[in-house]
């Protein structure tokens, strides 16, 4: 999902999941057990650097605690080609434990008893309040030294049940059902490192909400094809060399 020139993606298999919009929110249909990223892109033009901080479920990406706006965040520049890349909940600086969507009872945040925003994946980005031109770092940083942000609001879920608005700086909070959460998953190496960053302006704030296919569906956000079902790979006949010819072909 896009806001100006920032986006928010979710990556499975190495594609991005399309994204639904649906009275003003967003939503990505959640292949249950499969093991996904978050993909975030600034201009990559620019010479500034930016922070995202990450919600998924609720809860940040950096320590599992319920997400606030003051969290550590990620540190993007120029060096990454204006892309950053995220496989999982970090649990040092050299590795994550992977996303993996599953059972919202499975899911790490009803694991640690967090269970009020399964289902929605959030994403703030600042503006450096002074810039640093440096470049030449490794993989994605962990930025350092964060101000607190305030000052801004943030849309809830819709037809699956979402909160309104941001309170006392926290994330969305949740009052109905989605059907699909995020797991804690294998251990993976991404390695960060620590720098400063002085939080500027709010750049760009995305929600992307998630669920299974079946209950987007149910709920209008995915709309049907008028035309029916398709199949447009069918079960394999007997083998034979080359496409058989039709009736009357004179080629």
């Amino acid at each position: 999902m896009y806001e100006k020139e920032f986006s928010l993606k979710v990556v499975v298999d190495g594609l991005e999941l399309p994204v639904h919009q649906h009275e003003g929110k967003f939503y990505v249909a959640a292949p249950v057990g499969k093991k996904y990223e978050l993909k975030v892109r600034v201009p990559r033009a620019s010479f500034n650097r930016y922070a995202a901080v990450l919600s998924v479920d609720g809860l940040s990406v950096m320590n599992g605690k319920r997400a606030t706006l003051a969290d550590s965040a990620y540190v993007i520049d120029r060096a990454h080609g204006g892309v950053l890349t995220v496989p999982g909940f970090r649990l040092n600086d050299e590795e994550v434990a992977h996303f993996v969507f599953g059972a919202p009872e499975e899911s790490y945040a009803a694991l640690m008893d967090k269970p009020e925003n399964i289902g929605v994946i959030a994403a703030v980005i600042y503006a450096e309040k002074c810039p640093v031109r440096e470049t030449g770092w490794g993989d994605d940083l962990l930025g350092g030294h964060l101000t607190r942000g305030g000052g801004m609001t943030m849309g809830g879920g819709g037809l699956l049940g979402g909160g309104g608005g941001m309170k006392g700086g926290n994330f969305p909070t949740r009052s109905g059902g989605h059907d699909v959460g995020t797991g804690f998953g294998d251990r993976t190496e991404h390695k960060v490192q620590q720098v400063q960053f002085e939080r500027g302006e709010v750049v760009a704030r995305i929600v992307i909400e998630y669920a299974s296919e079946e209950s987007l569906k149910a709920a209008g956000i995915i709309k049907t094809s008028p035309l029916g079902d398709v199949s447009p790979f069918a079960a394999p006949e007997k083998k034979g060399e080359g496409c058989a010819l039709p009736p009357g072909w004179k080629g």
